[in-house]
């Protein structure tokens, strides 16, 4: 098994509001983000991998994303905490088929848990096992 492409080493398509944010702890230590619902990221083009993941970042001003593989919605992530915690496995999948190419899109909101300050969305990685 191999561990191809780790953080921004995937040419990446920002689609909307995006800015970028150095931030200790994150892959790179930066982020891009987004509050602005419809804005979206992902790789550029389609991946083959047996398993994908979303790295993004909790906080208490955090909102919430969705996340969308080979076109269909397949996950709503909540990134509220009550503590800043960068560099987070948000969300993942596995027993993809590596015989076909995979697309994954992160989608801003603009919505938030009750108890969240804010709407912002970090996007911070997306990780592949073939």
């Amino acid at each position: 098994m191999t561990l191809p492409d780790i953080d921004n080493s995937f040419n990446t398509s920002f689609n909307g509001s995006w800015s970028g944010a150095n931030l200790t702890g994150a892959f790179g230590g930066s982020v891009q983000f987004s509050s602005t619902a419809g804005s979206q990221a992902g790789p550029a083009n389609a991946l083959s991998a047996s398993s994908v993941a979303f790295v993004s970042t909790l906080g208490p001003d955090r909102g919430k994303a969705t996340i969308t593989l080979d076109g269909q919605v397949v996950a709503t992530v909540d990134l509220y905490s009550a503590t800043s915690q960068p560099a987070q496995v948000v969300w993942s999948t596995s027993g993809l088929k590596t015989t076909v190419t995979h697309t994954i899109k992160v989608t801003a909101l603009n919505t938030k848990n009750a108890a969240s300050k804010g709407t912002r969305v970090d996007y911070d990685a997306i990780l592949t096992l073939k």
